[in-house]
């Protein structure tokens, strides 16, 4: 695999954009655990950023499967990437016979659900971005949050993450991709530090110091482990809200809205926030995308333990 030398050109990100990057063999045979992948960056004259929708709280984009187009979401918590079931039988992809369970989310009542291992690697076209051709597992995706009335498709987790840069704008409605180290962040952007796989972030509510994993699978806000709600004063005034699992089981959480939090060197406004019983991670909770969308743009690059935000022009996350 050959990945092109280039310059992006007609940026989509004044702030936050990927830069100008050479060759970078770790992306190009490196074991992707438990799998092993490959990506082809698309030359400079082929080059666009890839236009996202975000109705059902995520960020979804359509991608090319063995040739056979669907909806995928990033996920960076998703430990694998994971293709749905029927869309790879659909492409003509040979199921293995090993399985090995996987849980799809955080709330009570969450079960495992079964994923599959597949015979061969499958091609995935990003349009204007690249090509990959990595081993994926595959799993019944029909609990995910629908894109416009289609199916989720494919769920790109941490085996991407891990490798690649990714910069968001919302305002332009897209994104970029590009290998790890080649964000260029602007005078608008800041650098906050990230931890671990899981993207761990410092935060402060109510005074009180936590660390949230960035969910980019969640279209909530945050959802804070119970010690930690009760460490910072959530106890007081909740509402209580309702949340479906998988098995379409609705079960309550405490929730509130929370005047303001800070982020970094941002202040972010009216945030919801519910309380969550189960949570595998070891952070005090995670951060969704209703956080994010707080901001106009923003990078991550799990490698370089960097998140880049950019604050809204008008109102959202604020410098204090």
């Amino acid at each position: 695999m050959v990945t092109r030398h280039y310059l992006l050109a007609g940026l989509a990100f004044p702030a936050i954009f990927i830069s100008a990057f050479a060759h970078t063999p770790a992306i190009a045979a490196e074991e992707v655990a438990p799998a092993r992948a490959t990506v082809s960056f698309l030359k400079r004259a082929d080059r666009k950023p890839v236009p996202i929708d975000l109705s059902n709280g995520l960020i979804a984009f359509e991608v090319e499967i063995n040739g056979k187009r669907g909806w995928a979401i990033l996920d960076n918590l998703a430990g694998r990437s994971t293709v749905d079931l029927a869309f790879a039988r659909a492409t003509g992809a040979e199921i293995g016979p090993r399985s090995v369970p996987i849980t799809p989310g955080h709330g009570p009542g969450y079960e495992q659900v079964e994923a599959h291992r597949l015979a061969r690697p499958l091609a995935i076209h990003f349009p204007g971005q690249m090509t990959a051709t990595a081993a994926l597992q595959a799993a019944d995706l029909r609990f995910l949050p629908k894109v416009r009335d289609n199916a989720v498709a494919l769920v790109i987790g941490q085996d991407f993450f891990r490798h690649l840069a990714f910069a968001v704008d919302f305002r332009s409605a897209s994104f970029q991709i590009g290998p790890s180290g080649t964000i260029n962040a602007g005078s608008a952007s800041t650098a906050l530090p990230i931890t671990g796989a899981r993207a761990a972030l410092p935060i402060t509510i109510n005074g009180k110091s936590l660390v949230v994993d960035i969910d980019l699978g969640s279209n909530g806000g945050l959802a804070i482990k119970p010690e930690p709600w009760d460490r910072t004063g959530l106890t007081g005034g909740n509402q209580v809200g309702f949340s479906r699992n998988i098995s379409g089981e609705v079960y309550s959480s405490a929730k509130v809205e929370l005047p303001e939090l800070s982020v970094g060197p941002f202040v972010v406004e009216k945030t919801p926030v519910r309380k969550m019983e189960r949570y595998v991670g070891s952070s005090d909770g995670i951060a969704g995308m209703v956080l994010l969308r707080k901001f106009d743009a923003f990078a991550i690059d799990l490698k370089q333990n960097r998140l880049w935000l950019v604050p809204k022009q008008f109102g959202g996350a604020t410098p204090p």
